[in-house]
């Protein structure tokens, strides 16, 4: 993620721009490849992509994404919108983790495992990206930005190898 994407993430979260305006801008950028396609090329010319602009997307979010457009930087809509929502975790004390997992854990271990997270790394709320991973044969691994910790077969086998490996 560039600097560039960051600062544009950042005004973003800070603007009064409504959360809801910013989702509904994602799905429709995300969903309509063409529409995307259309805003990053330069031989559309800014008047139409400002028309473009106009037609698609909330109000309150139209003044930004023409900014966007004027600098020529719909080529990094999706590290913006990434950094906003990386701003916004960071700003509501949320986090992120993603779990792989080969069999998704039940109702309450899903519950221990997101208060357990909340205690670890001081957060208000947690959000769980679930993928499922057949290979680490058991367990899950959880992965919260560089922080990873590995409670899988895999991991535990490698682990084993390793030390019988080293003596």
């Amino acid at each position: 993620m560039t600097q560039i994407s960051n600062n544009y993430g950042l005004v973003l979260l800070e603007s009064a721009i409504l959360a809801n305006e910013i989702e509904d801008t994602k799905k429709v950028i995300f969903e309509q490849p063409m529409l995307l396609e259309a805003l990053k090329s330069p031989i559309v010319s800014l008047a139409e992509k400002e028309k473009i602009i106009d037609a698609v997307f909330p109000e309150g979010i139209r003044k930004f994404l023409k900014v966007v457009a004027v600098h020529h930087d719909f080529n990094k809509i999706q590290d913006i919108f990434a950094a906003y929502d990386k701003h916004r975790r960071k700003k509501e004390q949320e986090i992120l983790a993603t779990i792989y997992y080969v069999q998704k854990p039940d109702t309450r271990e899903i519950e221990q495992i997101q208060e357990t997270l909340a205690k670890r790394f001081h957060a208000q709320k947690v959000t769980i990206e679930w993928i499922e991973k057949k290979k680490l044969i058991g367990g899950f691994i959880i992965q919260v930005g560089d922080i990873e910790m590995d409670w899988s077969m895999e991991g535990r086998l490698r682990q084993l190898e390793n030390k019988l490996t080293r003596r």
